[in-house]
């Protein structure tokens, strides 16, 4: 076995010195490396890939309006309380457009968040059509809270907004009769002849 001297010590201190600066350097080195491919990713990501996509997009537009894909009809079931204005707003297309771009998630979700829209059904009709269902609340009756007068519709929930016609409702007085009233107006509503003579229930 080898004599250990100070002079092996500080050779090996070196030598352990020296693999520790090595290794450090290397992972620096890799860092940097992968930094800079991260960093380049994004940049091209954020710049080169959507103006492709755009540019894809734009040309399958151009040729969709090339074989008359484009918007010349909006056709509309089941409006009776919608505010006419209000649904074209949501719509928000004219004609000429392509009908491929036409975003029809989006425009449920505006046309729904109205305040007499249950339900709508989007479609697309090709080559130039847009077809919406729409699934109004019905209204149920005026129900007087607190001596101000709410629309209700036939889940006893509250309509915000009222329109310039309405058949004649029944008025409903009372804290909790906005829901409580419902089952009996529903069934008071399949004898006609007894349900048109009803003026209020309290």
């Amino acid at each position: 076995m080898g004599k250990v001297t100070k002079q092996s010590i500080k050779e090996s201190f070196q030598h352990f010195i020296q693999r520790v600066t090595y290794w450090c350097k290397v992972t620096l080195w890799m860092t940097a490396f992968i930094l800079v491919g991260i960093s380049g990713y994004y940049i091209y990501s954020k710049s080169i890939i959507p103006k492709s996509i755009r540019f894809a997009r734009q040309q399958a537009t151009d040729t969709g309006r090339t074989l008359g894909f484009t918007l010349k009809e909006v056709l509309v079931e089941g409006r009776h309380y919608t505010d006419k204005q209000a649904l074209l707003n949501c719509i928000d297309t004219k004609r000429g457009d392509g009908i491929f771009p036409i975003d029809i998630h989006r425009i449920r979700n505006k046309i729904e968040a109205l305040p007499w829209i249950n339900t709508a059904v989007i479609e697309k009709r090709l080559p130039d059509t847009l077809f919406i269902t729409l699934q109004e609340r019905v209204p149920l009756a005026y129900w007087q809270k607190n001596k101000v007068i709410y629309l209700i519709d036939d889940r006893g929930d509250i309509i915000p907004e009222k329109p310039k016609r309405l058949p004649n409702l029944p008025h409903v007085v009372g804290k909790d009769a906005a829901k409580a009233c419902v089952p009996f107006i529903l069934q008071l509503q399949q004898v006609p002849q007894l349900y048109d003579q009803v003026q209020s229930i309290c």
